[in-house]
Order: structure tokens, then sequence, then C-alpha cells
């Protein structure tokens, strides 16, 4: 029972685009990672289970330009590239701050008036969405 309780919570908090990690909800719930895993696949398969729990490249842009203060213009230019990558399977098995990183990255590049500092928004992204430059 406590395994379904961390399940459902895991996945309003991803539905509703609130970051709580498995491990956090672990720590409220009297259960084991074998447990979570073994009900995690059977509600997956169940009718309950259709909501995509997976991290978003988009919602990646998104936080990072928030946090970074990038101008909107940037993040809906990146928001739009990395719809782009998942839609015509560019950066296929990437993980989604990967795709976040080059998304804000590409789009920093065709403004405008691009940054003079390019290399440290780059520095910058590469550290708000965890990938090494």
């Amino acid at each position: 029972m406590e395994a379904k309780v961390a399940i459902v919570i895991f996945m309003i908090s991803r539905r509703f685009k609130r970051d709580i990690k498995i491990h956090e909800i672990k720590d409220y719930t009297f259960t084991t990672d074998k447990e979570i895993a073994k009900c995690y696949k059977r509600i997956k398969n169940s009718q309950i289970g259709n909501v995509d729990t997976r991290k978003k490249p988009s919602d990646e842009v998104k936080k990072v330009c928030m946090k970074l203060k990038y101008v909107e213009e940037v993040q809906r230019a990146a928001v739009i590239v990395a719809d782009n990558f998942i839609k015509h399977n560019i950066c296929e098995g990437k993980k989604p701050g990967t795709i976040a990183g080059c998304s804000i990255y590409i789009s920093l590049l065709k403004m405008r008036n691009p940054p003079d500092n390019i290399d440290e928004c780059l520095h910058n992204i590469s550290l708000e969405v965890n990938i090494g430059v």
C-alpha cells in the first residue's frame, strides 16, 4: 500500500510539473525501492498509468531560462527548437537536459543581437542543466 501511495504522489507531481524525486517521496513512506519498482510497473501497464512521467526538454528550457533571466524571445525560440528536436528525433536517446541546453544555446546564437559573452552563457547553461562543456 505504501508503494502505491509513493507512485501516485510521484505521478501527480510530474503531471503538475512539480519536480519531486522518488527518493524524496520515499522518505515519507515506509517502502523499499524494489516494492516501488514493482508497483510502478503494474500501475504503468494499467488504465491509470497513461500519464507521461518523463521530463520534457521544453520544461527544462523554461526553468533554465527563468533562472538565468533570459529574455522571453530566447525562451520561446528554445522551446520551439527543443520540441523540434523531439518531433524529428534529432537527439534521440539524449537526456532532456542536454536537449534543453543545446536548444538554449542555438537560440542565443540565432538572436538578432547575440550576447558578447556567449562562452559564459554556455557555461551557465551547462551548470543549470548538468551537462559538461
